[in-house]
This record gives structure tokens, sequence and C-alpha cells, in this order.
């Protein structure tokens, strides 16, 4: 979207990871990507710093040129989960002028940009207001 509209845009990622009964329900992620305007190694993306959790198990990742605000030093975390936390990822919105966990900052009007569903059409994904993913996931 970056590319065909020429600018730059973000995509983040902060949801815990909720386990019920010993079992992992809900994978978490704390990611931030922010895309370009313009063609690099990988697509259009500039700068992406993320935790994902998959059954348990966290990775980190990070790829492309760091930003000034960033806390490098916090990478290297022992507990790959500590590597970049959602307190983080809102310092890094911030730096971008975005209150990323303020509803305020986001007004009452909003776009819907609807990409072309891919082959596989049911993924198992259920639409919920703000209020009922919070009260799903107890984080409300």
């Amino acid at each position: 979207m970056s590319q065909v509209l020429k600018c730059r845009g973000l995509v983040v990622s902060c949801r815990p990871q909720i386990i019920k009964d010993e079992r992992v329900m809900n994978n978490g992620a704390v990611r931030f990507e922010l895309w370009g305007p313009e063609r690099t190694d990988w697509l259009n993306l500039e700068r992406s710093v993320g935790v994902i959790g998959d059954q348990g198990k966290w990775t980190f990742e990070a790829s492309g040129e760091p930003l000034p605000f960033e806390k490098p030093e916090k990478y290297k975390t022992k507990r790959i989960v500590d590597r970049f936390t959602p307190e983080m990822l809102e310092e890094y919105m911030a730096a971008l002028g975005i209150r990323l966990f303020d509803p305020d900052f986001y007004g009452h009007e909003g776009m819907l940009i609807n990409l072309p569903e891919p082959p596989v059409t049911n993924r198992g994904f259920r639409s919920r207001t703000l209020e009922e993913a919070q009260s799903f996931y107890g984080i409300g």
C-alpha cells in the first residue's frame, strides 16, 4: 500500500499470549514494521522489529537499518519476550507521533482498506468490537 500511495506506512501488532489449562490459546506478538514508498531488499520493508510467540516458544526478529529512537541494547536481553515489549512499541510509535494505545488519537472517522482475499478464505477469524476482543483476551 505504501508503494501505491507513495508514502510510509506502519504495521504493528501487540497481542498477549493467552494460556488456559496449560494450553496456548493465542500466540502472542509485539511487532513493528515500517514500510516505505520505494523498493528495498525485501519488497518495500524499511525496518522490522518484533517478538513472536509460537506455542510457547518465542523468537526475536529484526531487519533493516535501526531507527534513531530504537533501544538496540534491549535486543540482546536474555529472555526473548523482553527484547521488544509493548512499552517499547508504544515508545517507538510515540517517536513517530502516534499515540498507539489512546483511542482518542484515532478520532471517530476511519478508512477500511479491503484487500483481495487470499485463495484460502476460511481462516477462522471472527470480527469483534474492541470491547469484545479486550474481554476475550482478558486485557480490558
